[in-house]
């Protein structure tokens, strides 16, 4: 599934992965993608004209997983049905539009659709789907997502924190 993911969106997961592990959550789950989409694409906030901020959204999404002890990086985790179904329809909606890879705005836009705790947090944040369309007809269907110094630097707090 991930193969024609960007690279953006293959570090948002594993952000994402990371995310769910230091919470001790057994699995990850949308409000973890989330959280690795914002840490990745620094940008977006501003793309979307609101302000949303990656410590808010963790610590708001402690209402469904009380922390407790770390889970390895070895480990592996599933992911939750809800967050299966948003992998699925960003491809599908990558797809409807012609693009090469499914980008992180294709992530992103999948999860106002829900089901998922993601839904529940943009919406808390003021993030609608009408500026998630707007985004989304923004995107270079042609072009490539690659990482960028923010993700980079994302990517390397991450692993510092394993």
């Amino acid at each position: 599934m991930f193969e024609r993911f960007s690279i953006l969106a293959r570090q948002a997961v594993m952000i994402a992965r990371k995310e769910a592990g230091l919470a001790g959550a057994g699995s990850i789950d949308t409000e973890h993608l989330l959280i690795g989409i914002l840490c990745i694409h620094s940008e977006l906030d501003k793309q979307l004209g609101t302000e949303i901020q990656v410590g808010s959204i963790r610590k708001r999404s402690e209402r469904w997983h009380i922390p407790s002890t770390p889970i390895p990086d070895s480990t592996d985790l599933p992911v939750t049905p809800d967050l299966n179904r948003i992998f699925t329809r960003a491809s599908l909606d990558a797809d409807g539009q012609r693009c090469r890879e499914t980008r992180t705005e294709h992530l992103l836009s999948s999860m106002i659709e829900g089901p998922g705790h993601a839904t529940e947090l943009l919406v808390e944040s003021g993030i609608t789907k009408e500026k998630l369309l707007a985004l989304m007809s923004k995107v270079d269907c042609n072009g490539t997502q690659v990482a960028t110094d923010a993700s980079l630097v994302a990517m390397k707090s991450m692993l510092e924190l394993g």
